[in-house]
């Protein structure tokens, strides 16, 4: 007998390539989608994946089970919205990704009356770099910094995420350094410019938490870019005042849910919490 639930694993494996990418996706230890998928393979009585020097390739009755599991995953994420998107009376919990720094300075202080205001609600707020999917059901509502382009969503551009240049209150011009984003984020905009406006100065300090940026800057190590909204509220003082960079913001959601008045709330809320930060 199948443990239909054993499909998902297969999915995550054929959308990774590796044990260890499909188990980060799924929040278990790599060894667990190994065991599901062979469990899978016992129930089915052949095999779905070949496994040579470490790496996992799908057999064509893999790909035949994987095309199978995502209208499974489809099917039931529909049915998943409908609930979201009906008027029932029922608490329902609508999960809600944005970067980190939103989350914690914008859309965390203004929760407790927004949830006060719509006790029909139970809001997960999911604060991450990465943009989940929408349609895999990772999450129902995104706010990101760049434009979605998966399809079957309902996308809106807000505005722009103002950016300004920041040091240490009493700092020296110029700065002994730049506070900057790791590797994986280096192309980003904001750093660029950054990099631009104080080329050759070295980077003293790479983080891509923006919370520990504003620490490295208060302590001396250098200026940083930073959401306008962000270096003001911690104390930090803006250079080159004239000089700006402004990144789109966008609002996206299933297109299943446009008719959803719980979700037309979430997502007035979240422009509500943007005020002032956007242009």
């Amino acid at each position: 007998m199948i443990n239909w639930d054993d499909l998902k694993y297969l999915a995550r494996l054929a959308e990774t390539g590796s044990l260890s990418g499909a188990a980060r996706l799924l929040g278990v230890e790599h060894a667990t989608v190994g065991r599901r998928i062979a469990a899978l393979e016992d129930a089915i009585g052949t095999r779905l994946v070949d496994r040579r020097g470490g790496r996992y390739t799908l057999t064509e009755l893999g790909l035949r089970a994987v095309a199978e599991a995502q209208r499974m995953d489809e099917a039931a994420l529909a049915v998943e919205r409908i609930g979201l998107a009906s008027d029932a009376v029922a608490p329902v919990e609508i999960s809600v990704t944005t970067p980190p720094t939103i989350a914690s300075e914008l859309v965390v202080p203004r929760l407790p009356k927004f949830l006060a205001d719509h006790p029909g609600i139970r809001l997960r707020l999911i604060p991450q770099s990465r943009n989940l999917s929408l349609t895999r059901g990772e999450a129902d509502v995104a706010l990101r910094l760049a434009r979605p382009d998966a399809p079957a969503l309902t996308i809106r551009r807000l505005g722009q995420l103002v950016y300004g240049l920041f040091a240490a209150p009493g700092a020296s011009e110029p700065p002994p350094g730049i506070v900057g984003l790791e590797d994986g984020m280096a192309d980003l905009p904001q750093q660029h410019w950054l990099e631009r406006i104080y080329a050759g100065r070295p980077i003293a300090f790479r983080s891509n938490d923006l919370t520990l940026q504003c620490a490295a800057v208060r302590a001396g190590m250098g200026v940083a870019a930073l959401p306008v909204f962000l270096g003001e509220s911690s104390g930090l003082v803006r250079v080159f005042a004239g000089e700006q960079i402004g990144r789109d913001i966008w609002l996206t959601y299933h297109e299943d849910l446009r008719s959803s008045p719980r979700v037309a709330a979430v997502t007035q809320f979240l422009v509500e919490c943007l005020k002032g930060a956007i242009e």
